[in-house]
């Protein structure tokens, strides 16, 4: 089915020229709303820049700085030789508390899903074994997995060392069928993780991720180390989190403590 070029009709409604708004705010906000929304698809292209100031009358200054803040703001992307289109919709984490993958989307889409690709018995490496407290060489359950929403393209890996005692054994098609690794062990063992510490840094995708992400150029991932204690106050996961960094962003929330006079 074709696509139709965004503006077509009266989508946005005519700017305000008397409003104390910039007109470029107005056209920015409009285009931001219908993102937003979703009543447009990914990569749709838009109106260029001469059908846009035909159409509500505003100079070619106005339509540009529009155009281009909602490229800065990642709302559109430009491709070169071929216009400007509706960018890809990030999935936002709120750093506020602490939720399983699926929990957390949950919350914004019912499409989420996980593929496990590995499964597996191992001794921790140093850096594991550090971040848990206990001997290198210890044995852990390594878990790794594609992080799916809304398409058949992966937005995240996740890889997870346990120090589970065998008191606590898990399998991967208990894992498969319950979706999520915090609500299965919560439920078999009424473990749950009530504290996490977590490090985020940006950087270049590895040749591996770049295959599993179906990573093209540019290839940066945000890479998130994760540590979580259970109520027990016993440090039983260590994360390696890697999203792609055109589908995934972060909200920090912040509040000054010192009371304002």
């Amino acid at each position: 089915m074709e696509k139709m070029p965004l503006c077509g009709g009266t989508v946005w409604g005519m700017m305000d020229k008397n409003s104390k708004i910039p007109l470029y705010k107005q056209l920015y906000d409009a285009i931001k709303e219908e993102v937003v929304s979703q009543k447009l698809e990914e990569h749709q292209p838009i109106d260029g820049e001469y059908a846009l100031i035909e159409k509500y009358h505003v100079s070619r200054t106005t339509v540009r700085q529009a155009l281009g803040k909602l490229v800065e703001d990642g709302y559109l992307y430009r491709r070169q030789g071929s216009g400007t289109f509706v960018a890809p919709v990030k999935h936002q984490r709120n750093l506020q508390g602490l939720a399983s993958f699926s929990s957390e989307m949950g919350l914004v889409t019912q499409k989420q899903s996980s593929k496990v690709i590995l499964f597996e018995r191992i001794k921790a490496p140093l850096r594991v074994s550090r971040a848990l407290g206990i001997r290198e060489n210890s044995m852990v359950l390594r878990i790794k997995r594609l992080r799916y929403m809304d398409s058949a393209q992966p937005i995240g890996i996740h890889d997870s060392y346990l120090n589970l005692d065998s008191w606590y054994p898990i399998t991967q098609d208990e894992l498969e069928r319950r979706g999520s690794l915090y609500s299965l062990l919560e439920e078999k063992y009424d473990i749950f993780m009530q504290d996490a510490d977590e490090t985020l840094e940006v950087r270049n995708a590895t040749k591996e991720e770049k295959n599993l992400l179906n990573l093209k150029k540019p290839d940066i991932v945000m890479f998130i180390n994760r540590v979580s204690w259970t109520q027990y106050k016993q440090p039983i996961e260590y994360c390696e989190m890697i999203y792609r960094g055109d589908k995934y962003r972060y909200l920090i929330h912040l509040h000054n403590e010192k009371r304002s006079i």
